[in-house]
């Protein structure tokens, strides 16, 4: 019988609470893809069954399909439905620093003289929620793939409008009501691409960059999803 692989395991938000890790290295038979690894990760820890379903994998940073192979060394992440960062990488910031509104503006970094307008966009944690009083919010985010999917969505930004710089910065860690969760701020020669370009930006971040929310009220806690 071949030897084991090791592979790395990251559990993120809902999977973490259940696991009660960020992360544990795995060992599966050799020729095992994704789902296989999956559902080992499933019989290691039953109660993280119920949340599979509805969880993709990150395979060394990248989403992939089930069927992919996995290797000695890999790193393979459980990143359940994203809710929508502390080094930063050019315009990207994931902060557990307090930000503010206006936080992006700073750096974006297009040319002088060339900008005609400037939109941005401030999510503040509010007090009520689903007629539920919020006492608080908690963000998580996998920061490194964060950055990778930002990134991503900023091609996806420029094959669509004519911006000259945009830039995100969101906040983890605990956060009360009132405070910035995240800014946007986008610069365009024209109002019209500045505008629509910071709004498709932020419904991105909700469906596929892997930031998860907590949110606490006064009858408990949940984790949000995507779209939240």
């Amino acid at each position: 019988m071949a030897q084991e692989i090791g592979v790395q395991v990251l559990y993120f938000a809902v999977c973490r609470d259940i696991v009660r890790l960020s992360e544990e290295k795995v060992f599966i038979r050799p020729g095992a893809t994704v789902a296989d690894l999956v559902k080992h990760v499933g019989v290691l820890h039953p109660d993280l069954c119920r949340v599979l379903p509805s969880v993709r994998c990150a395979l060394n940073r990248e989403f992939v399909a089930s069927n992919e192979l996995v290797s000695e060394g890999d790193e393979v992440a459980l990143v359940p439905p994203v809710s929508g960062g502390t080094p930063v990488v050019e315009r990207f910031v994931i902060s557990a620093e307090p930000i503010d509104a206006n936080s992006a503006v700073g750096l974006l970094d297009d040319p002088p003289g060339q900008r005609g307008a400037l939109a941005t966009f401030a999510g503040i944690v509010r007090a009520d929620s689903q007629s539920k009083t919020i006492e608080r919010l908690e963000y998580q985010a996998y920061a490194p793939m964060a950055i990778a999917q930002l990134t991503r969505i900023e091609v996806e930004v420029r094959s669509q409008w004519k911006i000259l710089s945009m830039a995100v910065v969101h906040r983890i860690g605990t956060l009360a009501v009132g405070e910035v969760a995240v800014s946007i701020a986008v610069s365009s020669a024209h109002r019209a691409a500045a505008m629509e370009a910071c709004r498709y930006i932020i419904e991105r971040l909700k469906q596929d960059v892997p930031i998860w929310k907590k949110e606490t009220a006064s009858d408990g806690s949940e984790w949000w999803g995507r779209g939240s």
